[in-house]
């Protein structure tokens, strides 16, 4: 992601506000509090002002790329908790989309990001509006703004538009990529994803063979609330609503990201969202 813009909107502000009268010393001691390993972005902007006044502009070159990459991990928590909203207090899919809208005038991303964005919020491809732009992707784009394969976000693209054919070739691209470059230590998060994208793929016989593996290590309610989300996901793309259910329960009687609201939205679920048992789900905790 771009943020050269909120950077130098930093940078100026905080320019404004050394522009005083301050003593060598107090621009060092500046500069000695930005080199430490947990600046943040506000100090690392100080720091690089202070070396900029002081001439030493290698210093002040070093300090503010450390401070860019603090201003993008700042926004993209940001943007991430603003699309997170939408769909846990219940602006659905046209607020999402309406957010994501405002975000993309206010922060300048490259299709890659965008491609990014849809993986993490699919909601956002409902309509199409990204549609061009995800079918650009490739890994081999001319254009370094379009180089990603995007598996993933090709299969959403698809599987939002009702294609569900086209979208489990994908999926079991994705699949199989996974297999190809499994991490040097597998995770429960990495086997219940697994699960859920041969799912997605259609392979549920595969599916199910991996997840008996799986689970005979893992135990679904002691795991982390996203890889028990993971689970839930996996056996709805099963069909198996009913233990789908028994996860989103226990995950709706405590503080998480599940929230009725996210469940009558999101994608994930739409395969399952008219089921009997999944509606009164809903209606126990409306």
């Amino acid at each position: 992601m771009r943020t050269a813009l909120v950077l130098l909107s930093l940078v100026l502000a905080l320019s404004t506000a050394l522009s005083g009268q301050q003593t060598e010393e107090q621009l060092r001691t500046l500069i000695r509090n930005a080199q430490a390993e947990d600046a943040n972005v506000l100090v690392l902007l100080q720091g690089a002002n202070a070396a900029g006044s002081l001439g030493e502009f290698e210093a002040a070159r070093t300090l503010l790329e450390r401070a860019g990459d603090g201003v993008d991990g700042v926004v993209g928590g940001f943007i991430n908790a603003q699309l997170l909203y939408e769909l846990t207090s219940g602006g659905g899919i046209n607020g999402i989309k309406r957010r994501f809208r405002t975000i993309s005038r206010n922060v300048v991303m490259d299709p890659v990001d965008v491609a990014g964005w849809a993986n993490t919020y699919p909601e956002i491809l409902v309509g199409g509006e990204y549609d061009d732009m995800i079918a650009r992707l490739s890994a081999d784009a001319a254009d370094p703004r379009y180089r990603c394969a995007c598996l993933a976000q090709k299969a959403w693209m698809y599987r939002v538009a009702g294609d569900m054919d086209r979208s489990r070739v994908y999926w079991d691209s994705v699949a199989v990529q996974a297999q190809r470059n499994p991490p040097a230590q597998e995770t429960p998060q990495f086997r219940a994803q697994r699960v859920r994208n041969l799912a997605r793929a259609g392979r549920t016989a595969e599916a199910r063979q991996v997840m008996e593996r799986a689970l005979s290590t893992d135990r679904i309610d002691q795991l982390g609330q996203a890889v028990q989300r993971n689970w839930a996901q996996a056996y709805a793309e099963l069909g198996d609503t009913e233990r789908a259910v028994e996860i989103l329960e226990r995950l709706l009687n405590m503080p998480s990201q599940v929230t009725v609201r996210s469940l009558e939205t999101r994608v994930s679920w739409d395969g399952i969202r008219e089921q009997p048992a999944f509606q009164a789900l809903l209606e126990r905790h409306r």
